[in-house]
């Protein structure tokens, strides 16, 4: 039987089907450009939406402290309802030009400021500056729903 020129083609987009689908989500910094810091990706997990990985990279000397702020977006109104020490999250002191990825979990938006965009904040402290970043992106209404269920 002869081999088709299109078999290996087919066989790359037939396996590309079978691979896991990205579960990274679009962001934007909270101004519009990026700090000092940089936030490099924001992946929410597909077997339980109320988990958020975030992947970054420090730019700055000795970081030794830090504080993660989750928030609700409501118009241009960010309201934090979650806080997170930093150094619990990754390791400190991290030295400049660290990558650091951390995970929040089980993130349950407060009913009375509902939203489905998410701001999370990242306040690193060096000897040389303290500044943030801060993101946001949408948040999957599912994610809310399904830990109400299950506090109820």
């Amino acid at each position: 039987m002869a081999k088709s020129h299109y078999q290996p083609l087919f066989l790359l987009l037939a396996s590309l089907l079978f691979l896991p689908a990205l579960h990274a989500v679009d962001f934007k910094y909270c101004n519009g450009i990026g700090y000092v810091d940089k936030i490099t990706e924001v992946e929410i997990s597909p077997d339980d939406p109320s988990t958020v990985t975030i992947s970054g990279l420090t730019r700055r000397g000795l970081v030794y402290a830090g504080t993660v702020v989750v928030a609700s977006g409501i118009g241009e109104f960010n309201i934090p309802f979650k806080y997170y020490d930093f150094c619990q999250l990754c390791k400190c002191p991290m030295l400049s030009g660290t990558n650091f990825v951390f995970t929040l979990s089980k993130i349950l938006i407060p009913k009375a400021f509902a939203s489905d965009k998410l701001a999370v904040t990242l306040s690193l402290i060096s000897r040389e500056q303290t500044e943030g970043v801060c993101v946001y992106f949408d948040f999957p209404t599912s994610a809310n729903s399904m830990l109400n269920q299950a506090s109820e």
